[in-house]
């Protein structure tokens, strides 16, 4: 079986290094944009409207259903599960400065659907179950990464010029950005953080792909997020 394509005109695009330095940024001070209902489903919102919730209600309907036609091979399953989590997966991978996001993205989505028929639960332990999948790939390609140093830095250096010079730049930029803003915390900080602000999971989806307990994700995360908004705040007090 084969996932769909992760690029063109019908694909998921994650979303790009700008994009998740904003929204690291956004969260970290409190300024977090977004739908409410989005907002509400991981648990990042105040008080809900009735239509909030209906929308999310909504949501997991489909889904439950998309879960329903991949186990049983329909393809329109796999679409509807694919455009729903594609964007965030590699969005996760891009913040965990895998070193091809959306290769690996499209990697986890084979794992997961070569075996969604042994896959028991809903739409919320799928999260987890496919944000477990994400989450052992990078550190699976952090482990290569490390025992290819050498290679990658002969590869770096003889890499042809082409494409937009400066596009390439803003997003070398804004990656370095985010990997800079992501190393001031443990790693454990940083996985709850990346999974609840860029992958957009709730508490309980996140306790279960790091293997902890809600308490203990509520805590990485409020201390993940104060170092940020320090890190942050030093920076904009910096003379320019």
């Amino acid at each position: 079986m084969q996932a769909p394509a992760h690029h063109g005109a019908d694909g998921v695009r994650a979303p790009g290094v700008v994009a998740c330095d904003e929204r690291l940024e956004a969260v970290a001070t409190g300024t977090l944009d977004g739908s409410p209902a989005r907002r509400l489903r991981i648990g990042l919102s105040g008080p809900a409207s009735d239509a909030d919730k209906d929308a999310v209600t909504e949501l997991a309907a489909e889904l439950e259903t998309a879960l329903e036609q991949a186990r049983a091979g329909d393809s329109r399953g796999f679409d509807v599960l694919f455009r729903t989590f594609g964007a965030s997966v590699a969005g996760y991978l891009r913040a965990r400065s895998v070193s091809d996001p959306d290769g690996v993205a499209n990697d986890v989505f084979l794992r997961a659907f070569r075996t969604i028929h042994t896959f028991q639960g809903d739409e919320r332990r799928f999260r987890s179950w496919l944000f477990t999948i994400a989450h052992n790939a990078a550190i699976d390609d952090a482990r290569r990464r490390r025992r290819r140093v050498r290679e990658s830095a002969l590869d770096a250096a003889s890499e042809p010029a082409g494409g937009d010079v400066e596009a390439d730049a803003l997003e070398r930029l804004g990656q370095q950005r985010i990997t800079g803003l992501l190393a001031m915390l443990s790693p454990d900080q940083r996985d709850v953080v990346v999974l609840r602000v860029v992958s957009d999971l709730s508490v309980e989806e996140t306790a279960a792909v790091v293997g902890k307990s809600y308490e203990a994700v509520k805590a990485l995360q409020r201390r993940g997020l104060a170092a940020l908004r320090r890190a942050l705040s030093d920076h904009e007090a910096v003379p320019r």
